[in-house]
């Protein structure tokens, strides 16, 4: 007697490799120097090293590394098993954790807060002479901006959530 066979898994489970990327190797390489340099060159001048600095090296070194603590993940197509390392969740610095967050929240925006209606985003720029004259009061502000407002052309119908 034969057993079914399992679908195909549809999407199949890559690890992420961290410690080949670039940026891994030249922070594990070379952070503990950059320590030190910082110590001995900076810290008079622009103050220690910030703890979350070395808070955000340390969790960058050991996001997606499987020694650092892992899940076992089954894949309900074809009943594999996988080992899906911790990550660190990091904002801004690990690059990885970083473009993740920033698909979970553009993927909130678009299912959750945003209409399905067109979108569109005006930037109003001071020149670099008029910069100083623009960094007063927000008053201040509104007024220089007052003229380029009623240039932007106004929607057909008003949409307030």
């Amino acid at each position: 007697m034969e057993r079914a066979r399992a679908p195909a898994c549809p999407r199949p489970y890559t690890p992420r490799r961290p410690e080949h990327s670039p940026l891994y190797r030249v922070l594990a390489d070379h952070f503990d120097r950059l320590e030190r340099e910082h110590e001995e060159r900076f810290e008079r001048t622009h103050g220690p090293l910030r703890p979350a600095a070395r808070r955000a090296a340390a969790r960058f070194l050991d996001c997606g590394l499987l020694e650092h603590g892992f899940a076992r993940v089954r894949c309900e197509a074809c009943r594999a098993e996988f080992l899906v390392a911790f990550r660190c969740k990091g904002r801004q610095f690990c690059p990885s954790c970083h473009a993740r967050r920033l698909a979970e929240w553009s993927l909130w925006l678009d299912e959750s807060l945003l209409l399905d209606v067109p979108h569109r985003q005006v930037v109003l720029t001071l020149p670099k002479r008029l910069r100083p004259y623009g960094t007063g009061a927000s008053a201040v502000a509104a007024r220089q901006f007052q003229p380029a407002i009623p240039a932007t052309p106004e929607p057909e119908e008003p949409i307030f959530i």
